[in-house]
């Protein structure tokens, strides 16, 4: 009789796995076998393209934006859509929690650098790395300071957005992202406030000769409500609103805020100054304007409810100018977009505090000057406060 005698080989899993590889695939050796790992579950660092601006510079004939200036802080947020080979859609970044988020700061040459940020969007340090993600279909979405994305109500967006800032934001949608794909291009920065400046001009048919004229004092009362609110969102803006008498509804620049202006807007040498400040949009509500101004040495304060359906608009210029004759003062205003007149502009996203919002020569642009307020019978001896 035939025995037949039957063997059981237990061989470890690692084996029996390499085992099946070497039968299917051919050519197989005895080397490790290495783990197959697909290509979107691969992180990939983002590169972005150096963001731009809406404004033109005069060595940039041909119309593209400028850089954001050097130490602009900036923050951006990844939502992932789906798949690289998938057809998504957009989201509405209002109702979406990103999914990756990043902080930057502009270099010199326009380029961004990670860096780490408070919760004011200030940079505080370098240790930081840029934007990790698996490749896959995503929209980007931007805001300059880098103030952090929250969700409030339901609601993503930017909040507690105070007067003086001067807030920006970008966006770009159904971007695709791969190891041989990874550099983003953001849409140019649009800007979410207005800028107001206020300056002091001698009437050219005065009859009273002037030796100095300055300003020395600005204030803007019954405006908007800082801070302020923006939802998240290439269509959305800062809420307007205005008539606020507390505290919140004020913006107040001193002498120290005060600078020269041009030489050419000054060519009788009077001192003439000017000062420039970033305000949160405002409905058209009125509003009240004080101002204090030095005459050969004689100040006077000028205070008056502005009643002309005024609204601050984003992305606008308002041009205050006090323009003295003899002892009458008239205020005038000009409106146009805060980018219609060529300039450098390095304060964008907080960079330079000891230099806000640098405005050009308060002679040029367009815009026809409206009157807004005036005062008659002014003593220019000092009698102190004129309503």
């Amino acid at each position: 009789m035939k025995r037949f005698y039957l063997y059981r080989i237990i061989l470890p899993y690692r084996t029996l796995l390499a085992s099946a590889c070497c039968l299917l695939l051919a050519g197989c050796t005895g080397s490790p076998v290495e783990d197959i790992v697909p290509e979107e579950a691969l992180p990939v660092e983002l590169s972005f393209g150096r963001p731009g601006l809406g404004v033109t510079t005069v060595t940039r004939a041909d119309g593209d934006p400028a850089n954001l200036p050097k130490g602009a802080t900036v923050r951006i947020a990844a939502y992932y859509l789906g798949h690289l080979n998938q057809n998504v859609s957009s989201v509405a970044y209002e109702n979406t929690k990103p999914a990756f988020e990043a902080t930057y700061v502009v270099e010199a040459n326009g380029s961004l650098s990670p860096c780490v940020v408070d919760d004011d969007g200030k940079k505080t340090g370098n240790a930081a790395t840029g934007m990790l993600v698996r490749s896959g279909k995503y929209d980007f979405y931007a805001v300059s300071p880098a103030r952090p994305i929250t969700e409030k109500d339901g609601t993503f967006g930017i909040y507690g957005i105070p007067h003086k800032e001067d807030v920006i934001t970008s966006w770009a949608r159904t971007v695709t992202v791969s190891k041989a794909s990874n550099s983003v291009t953001l849409q140019t920065f649009r800007r979410q406030c207005a800028l107001v400046v206020f300056n002091v001009a001698a009437d050219a048919s005065s009859a009273v000769s002037m030796i100095n004229l300055k300003g020395t004092k600005l204030e803007l009362s019954s405006i908007s409500s800082s801070p302020a609110s923006l939802v998240a969102g290439e269509s959305w803006e800062i809420d307007k609103t205005g008539g606020d008498i507390t505290g919140s509804g004020t913006v107040s620049f001193g002498a120290d805020d005060f600078k020269a202006v041009d030489p050419a807007s000054d060519p009788n040498n009077l001192g003439l100054n000017k000062v420039t400040g970033v305000v949160l949009p405002k409905n058209d509500t009125s509003f009240n304007i004080a101002v204090t101004v030095e005459r050969d040495g004689t100040s006077v304060d000028l205070s008056a409810i502005v009643n002309k359906n005024i609204a601050f608009d984003a992305g606008k210029r308002y041009v205050f100018t006090l323009q003295v004759k003899n002892d009458v003062s008239r205020l005038v205003m000009r409106v146009m977009d805060w980018n219609t007149i060529v300039f450098t502009d390095g304060n964008v996203g907080g960079a330079d505090p000891d230099n806000p919002n640098p405005d050009p020569d308060i002679n040029e642009g367009v815009g026809v000057g409206v009157v807004v307020a005036e005062w008659t019978n002014i003593d220019w001896s000092g009698n102190g406060n004129v309503g």
